[in-house]
């Protein structure tokens, strides 16, 4: 699997996103294939209050030594469709819900930066990763570099807010993050 990530990453220019795994609080629990280096591992933090990481969302270091998750989005609570029934709904938890809202993120910069240019547009999370701090929140206890709990922290958020205060649910003021994030892609891109 891991190779496979490395050949979809080095090979054919995808981005390999990954659940860091539900493993926490203890360190050195980050799951394959979210260790490899290439593969952008999401952790979760809590859906609602604070911009507090999820108590069981796995920590690095990798037993490689690399400093991961990447990023974090919300993972508790995550309202989805049910497969009982087409009509039902069920909450989850997990890094396996926060990791879709990042690829979700990357569908909707892609999307909106699509109508603005003719050719294809390269975003890539691998190298956004150069110029994460620009655009990542964290809580103000947590360290500014990349870290073992948050990596570089809430992807988009320190763009929508201006500050390090976390927004309070997945939804509220989402579309005001695509705009300026677009804007820092395009200059990753020169």
């Amino acid at each position: 699997m891991r190779v496979a990530c490395r050949q979809a990453s080095e090979t054919y220019g995808l981005d390999v996103v990954a659940a860091a795994g539900n493993y926490g609080p203890k360190m050195t629990t980050i799951t394959i294939p979210a260790c490899e280096p290439d593969v952008i591992a999401v952790g979760a933090i809590e859906t609602l209050g604070e911009l507090v990481i999820w108590d069981q969302s796995s920590r690095g270091p990798t037993e490689q030594g690399e400093t991961k998750p990447d990023f974090v989005m919300w993972g508790t609570d995550i309202e989805m469709a049910s497969n009982k029934a087409d009509d039902q709904y069920i909450t989850k938890t997990g890094t396996s819900f926060a990791a879709p809202m990042l690829s979700g993120l990357t569908g909707l910069l892609w999307r909106a930066a699509g109508g603005l240019m003719a050719k294809s547009w390269p975003f890539r999370w691998t190298e956004a990763r150069q110029v994460a701090q620009s655009f990542c929140t964290k809580p103000q206890e947590a360290p500014v570099n990349k870290d073992n709990s948050y990596g570089y922290g809430l992807a988009g958020d320190g763009l929508n807010a201006g500050t390090n205060d976390p927004i309070n649910s997945p939804l509220q003021d989402t579309m005001q993050v695509f705009s300026p994030m677009i804007g820092i892609a395009l200059m990753a891109e020169c």
